[in-house]
């Protein structure tokens, strides 16, 4: 789970289980002004403009294609993942984010699903996105029985995910960690 400036550091899935978890799907947040999207085969809810939806999806498109490439190849999905990018505050509370609680992946027998709580800044949002995102990348590959901590440390790194002048660049150590 993404928080603020550090991680929580847990053994099992059931540890991190946040305090308020949806006991509906994602699609329940779908506001009327929100706006539906697929991006790399998983349905996206968002309160986001249309504009930052595009944005954001062009860079997740992205990330998802700098991912199978650094790690060799694609990993097929095993269910349904739905991504919400949540804003409001009526969407925050219900689904447990705000406060230092900046998004969180789940996985349940339905699917996997990833919770971000869109920043002011793209660039915190879509490192937020990247880390969650890689969450749902990792769960697909279930035979590999990877710990917890070391997915968060696989999403952490690859949260840094960013594309410079044709080149692309992972590893970078964000500015507000100095």
């Amino acid at each position: 789970a993404m928080k603020g400036g550090s991680r929580a550091s847990t053994t099992s899935a059931a540890a991190s289980a946040p305090l308020a978890m949806p006991v509906a799907s994602p699609a329940a947040i779908a506001a009327p002004s929100g706006q539906p999207s697929t991006v790399n085969r998983c349905p996206v809810i968002t309160e986001a403009s249309a504009e930052e939806l595009d944005a954001l999806a062009q860079d997740l498109s992205g990330f998802h294609a700098a991912f199978s490439f650094l790690i060799g190849r694609e990993i097929a999905s095993h269910g349904p993942a739905t991504i919400a990018l949540i804003r409001g505050p009526e969407f925050t509370g219900r689904f447990g984010l705000g406060g230092s609680r900046l998004g969180f992946a789940w996985e349940t027998l339905e699917g996997a699903f990833a919770f971000v709580l869109l920043q002011p800044s793209r660039v915190e949002t879509r490192r937020i996105l990247f880390h969650e995102y890689t969450h749902l990348l990792l769960w697909r590959h279930r035979n590999a029985l990877i710990p917890r901590w070391y997915t968060e440390g696989l999403a952490d790194y690859f949260s840094t995910v960013a594309f410079r002048d044709g080149a692309l660049v992972v590893g970078a150590v964000p500015a507000e960690r100095l």
